[in-house]
């Protein structure tokens, strides 16, 4: 079974050190690089990992290599869905 996910809004938003301040990437950006952003310091190591967005950004590269949204699919590959 081929299994598929994609976003929606206009850009990732992922939970940052308050409500107020997301950490916003474009579609697109690797989860690679997300990652890395998200661990510059020591500090935001431990609080991304606790709050689980790290190993959301591991979940996610290891099934792709990006975020997609949906709205930016070609026709083509969306008739290609079962």
């Amino acid at each position: 079974m081929r299994v598929e996910s994609y976003g929606t809004g206009t850009q990732v938003r992922l939970p940052g050190k308050s409500a107020m301040e997301p950490r916003i990437f474009k579609f697109g950006t690797p989860y690679a690089d997300m990652y890395k952003s998200l661990s510059e310091t020591p500090e935001d190591v431990a609080f991304f990992m606790h709050n689980g967005v790290l190993q959301l950004c591991k979940r996610g590269a290891s099934v792709k290599v990006a975020p997609k949204r949906w709205q930016d699919t070609p026709t083509s590959e969306v008739q290609n869905h079962e």
